[in-house]
């Protein structure tokens, strides 16, 4: 980009030639500002702030609209530059938008369109998104040529959580192994890691004297042990979804953990396992594909059942947890796809649109909710013929806490894949929670 922005400067290049629009996705912490900053900074370019919450306090609807044009206009004039706008999810999806503010909403939201390439244009200007939910966003406002490529900012891993101590420590320990720290901060973001560095400076100023290693482990959140009933269920609900996911869908099974101890803090994200598949041969899916993936989405809460005799509220109450994900799968399936009942298309395939749709068409909900007894059936049957091997993964994950490698390649060898499944991988593809 840096390049793209001196050769359109230069006029070498015309601005249909620059990547004009940049979403990023993470959760809150993760340096999505940070991010917007540095490129900024790499492309030697100012930096123009703006967001919805900070334009709605200019006061009523038409002062909102003209903050959010002032903004966009004070980014024209300083072009080349990049214009950052924070949260911008709390834009929503005119799709979704109910009751007595949707007019106020959707103006909104078509007023940013406008200002994304209306007819005065952007030219000169980078437009860089940040939010945390992907899925609340209008179609529109990611559609090519506006906030086309999405970059997906997870939480760092022990390497770069090392680096983030280093820098927030600037020139202090110097010399001093970090590793500790940072492999016991797993699930920190990078405010939490800098609000770890404040805590230890505070305690080093109030002792009056200069910041030593263990002051960084003692301002480390506090560290609670998984309950024994907790990490059974948490087993039982991570084997139900590697079985289930390795024999229905082929999906070859890379990794399943399950934390024994987690760090006392919001943003750990409250996740107490994961199953890591590979990346599946081909990417072509019909109806008795999704309808295995449905199946595999709610194999967790079939082996609860089949275990314990009933579920936990785990697998719901939250968007990306199973039921979530599983119910949008099943609409896609009837709304979106054509590969249900009809081959009318009533939706795009995106979380808010569907859920909206169902809450007011009963009879895709009826369609949905069957499509979900199928599949838990499926699974159950699945789990319940293979309760040896279920029960050996799970007696794995609760000495080992992770099964990966040789070892959970030698388990799962007794799960074979449906005939017709695809087993190869490329990468890792996604994670099960």
């Amino acid at each position: 980009m840096a390049v793209d922005l001196a050769d359109w400067k230069a006029k070498k290049i015309s601005w249909a030639d620059v990547d004009r629009g940049v979403l990023l996705v993470g959760d809150p912490g993760t340096g999505k500002t940070t991010f917007a900053r540095a490129l900024a900074n790499s492309c030697g370019v100012p930096l123009v702030v703006g967001s919805l919450g900070a334009w709605q306090a200019a006061g009523h609807l038409g002062d909102l609209l003209d903050a959010m044009r002032g903004c966009f206009a004070k980014a024209r004039k300083q072009t080349p530059c990049i214009l950052f706008i924070d949260e911008i999810d709390g834009f929503g999806s005119r799709a979704a938008v109910r009751g007595d503010n949707a007019s106020y909403q959707v103006q909104v939201i078509n007023s940013l369109l406008e200002c994304l390439d209306g007819i005065e244009g952007r030219e000169g200007v980078v437009v860089v998104g940040a939010c945390n939910h992907p899925e609340m966003l209008d179609p529109a406002i990611v559609r090519a040529g506006r906030l086309d490529r999405v970059i997906r900012i997870p939480l760092p891993d022990q390497r770069a959580r090392e680096q983030i101590l280093k820098v927030h420590l600037g020139g202090e320990l110097i010399g001093e192994d970090l590793g500790l720290i940072a492999r016991l901060t797993d699930g920190m973001s990078g405010a939490d890691l800098a609000k770890l560095v404040r805590e230890a400076r505070r305690k080093a100023r109030r002792e009056r004297r200069a910041l030593r290693l263990p002051d960084l482990s003692s301002s480390l959140p506090r560290i609670e042990r998984v309950t024994d009933d907790v990490l059974m269920g948490t087993a039982v609900h991570e084997a139900g979804h590697a079985l289930v996911r390795r024999i229905l869908c082929g999906d070859v099974i890379r990794l399943i953990e399950v934390k024994h101890e987690i760090i006392a803090l919001p943003s750990s994200g409250g996740h107490l396992g994961r199953v890591l598949v590979g990346e599946r041969a081909s990417q072509q899916r019909g109806r008795e594909d999704v309808l295995n993936d449905i199946a595999s989405t709610l194999a967790g809460i079939a082996a609860e059942k089949l275990t314990f005799g009933d579920i936990t509220i785990g697998s719901g109450g939250e968007p990306g947890s199973d039921l979530h994900l599983a119910t949008v799968q099943a609409a896609a399936l009837e709304a979106s796809h054509g590969l249900g009942n009809t081959l009318i298309y009533r939706a795009a395939a995106r979380d808010t649109e569907l859920i909206s749709l169902m809450a007011i068409d009963r009879p895709l909900r009826d369609v949905v909710e069957g499509h979900l007894q199928d599949a838990l059936r499926k699974a159950e049957e699945i789990i319940s013929a293979h309760r040896d091997l279920h029960g050996r993964l799970v007696a794995r994950l609760l000495e080992a806490g992770t099964l990966e490698g040789d070892e959970l390649t030698q388990i799962l060898s007794a799960a074979k894949p449906t005939d017709g499944q695809n087993q190869e991988d490329a990468s890792d593809r996604c994670v099960c929670l």
